[in-house]
């Protein structure tokens, strides 16, 4: 009798199973791996022919998801991250239509997932298998006040051959949080496999969980910090003008892919150096309808990026499991300076050349994940050690409290309407005549025009709008400032 035979729908009544899950009891133990007894649990399967329509799949991924470390300190990479996706949003749909018991086993089938990653080769079944052992040591961490949480994402993977399928558990004491999480960012798959590096999608998972702030815009963050969270690295790139090129191309396709809106940088500086990042949201005038796609591994910019170095898609999927899109990029434009700039036929082969750059890093650019067979890849070569940050008092915290809120207010100040601002005068008006005579008299022929009245109007609205925070949140918030 073959597994399939062995198998016994037992969807409850009177509930519809969404088209692709079906829920069927295990296998008998003598056609599956041993593996420590579970009870009479239930096993739910993604089948192959939802793969092919993603545009009703989506994750409800909880914000603290969004800064996923590996047991090393390093972000995940573009395809354990689309893996992780994946595996939180069939968990998801399953739960939602047949309730969850904390020793549920998911199941999927092997190919689907390796499709919806992005492997859409049967030849790519050992990379497959080496993402698996990658996603069992994804860990996250995040803060709540003044304790620090930390877990694992998934608890245990199975991978059968004799049935192409992998199954999977959750760990029981963050089922909430991963599956029904509190504060989430609701994310659709297919438009998730759109974006080609890591750098575009944790930008985009970072600025989509603001779409709906009022505020219409992102925190400010120092540039190091969103370098280190975009590149995958526990170490920021060496100066910002190199950042900025990484930067630009993820916020270019993060554009290029949101149908709804759309985003711009914006950045403070101190005299001519740029000291934090923020990013500016607005909404499209008209929605692109969304089309269906699978994901790809291998995109269009970087088969042209290293079109000229003899290299086949295979070659960029098998060096995608161990770089980001981003770093192989730099690595090519290096190297073609290289040869626009050598005699002819200097460079004998282009494409030893060029996995040369990508072994030993020549653009020294950060690095993403780890070297293959479980080997520490080599480091850039450190710039010189900026000085230690020093504590940041409370004080100092409730004034960068205050800042953020004034910023927020001038921006939404600048970007008013002519009746939001008449709104915003008719506000301000009383009590401003509260203030110094020279404030109302220049508020009285200059409006908001000047700077005096600008900071007067910004003080009474971010007054009257927010509420400081308590002593322990300035706390937490300066020792958070404080962290290295």
């Amino acid at each position: 009798m073959s597994a399939a035979e062995a198998t016994t729908s037992i969807a409850p009544p009177r509930q519809r199973v969404p088209a692709g899950l079906q829920t069927t009891h295990e296998a008998p133990a003598s056609r599956r791996p041993p593996r420590a007894r579970r009870g009479n649990e239930a096993v739910a399967t993604l089948a192959p022919p939802l793969a092919n329509s993603l545009s009703n799949i989506g994750v409800r991924k909880s914000l603290d998801l969004v800064f996923m470390r590996t047991d090393k300190l390093k972000k995940v990479s573009l395809i354990q991250r689309r893996a992780v996706n994946v595996l939180l949003s069939i968990a998801q749909r399953i739960d939602r239509s047949e309730g969850g018991s904390p020793d549920r086993m998911y199941s999927v089938d092997l190919v689907v997932l390796e499709r919806m990653v992005g492997f859409n080769d049967d030849t790519n079944r050992k990379y497959m298998l080496e993402l698996i052992r990658q996603i069992v040591g994804l860990n996250f961490e995040f803060m709540d006040g003044q304790t620090i949480h930390m877990g694992s994402v998934i608890a245990e993977i199975e991978v059968c051959f004799a049935t192409r399928t992998l199954r999977y558990s959750l760990p029981i004491g963050m089922r909430q949080k991963l599956l029904h999480p509190e504060r989430f960012n609701n994310l659709r798959l297919t438009l998730l496999n759109l974006f080609t590096s890591h750098s575009s999608l944790m930008l985009y998972e970072l600025v989509s969980s603001y779409f709906t702030f009022a505020g219409k815009r992102t925190p400010s963050y120092p540039w190091q910090l969103l370098s280190t969270w975009l590149t995958g690295s526990t170490t920021p790139h060496a100066n910002y003008r190199e950042f900025s090129k990484l930067l630009g191309r993820a916020v270019d396709q993060v554009n290029e892919v949101c149908p709804t809106h759309t985003i711009t940088l914006m950045f403070t500086k101190s005299g001519r150096v740029t000291e934090t990042l923020w990013f500016s949201i607005q909404d499209r005038q008209q929605s692109a309808l969304p089309l269906d796609h699978m994901p790809c591994l291998v995109s269009s910019r970087l088969l042209t990026a290293t079109g000229r170095f003899g290299l086949k898609a295979s070659d960029l999927e098998a060096l995608l499991t161990h770089h980001d899109e981003d770093y192989l990029i730099s690595q090519s434009e290096l190297v073609q300076r290289r040869m626009d700039s050598a005699q002819p036929g200097a460079i004998a082969s282009p494409r030893a050349y060029f996995l040369r750059s990508v072994n030993e890093n020549w653009a020294d650019v950060p690095r993403e994940a780890a070297a293959k067979d479980g080997a520490e890849a080599p480091s850039a070569p450190k710039a010189s050690s900026a000085p230690p940050r020093m504590p940041v008092s409370i004080e100092e915290a409730r004034a960068r409290w205050w800042s953020d809120k004034a910023a927020l207010i001038r921006s939404r100040i600048a970007e008013a309407s002519e009746s939001e601002m008449a709104e915003i005068l008719a506000q301000v008006g009383e009590p401003i005549s509260r203030m110094t005579a020279t404030i109302y008299e220049s508020f009285k022929t200059h409006g908001l025009a000047k700077p005096m009245t600008l900071a007067a109007a910004v003080n009474v609205i971010s007054r009257r709008e927010f509420v400081e925070p308590t002593d322990s949140e300035l706390s937490a918030l300066a020792k958070a400032m404080s962290a290295p």
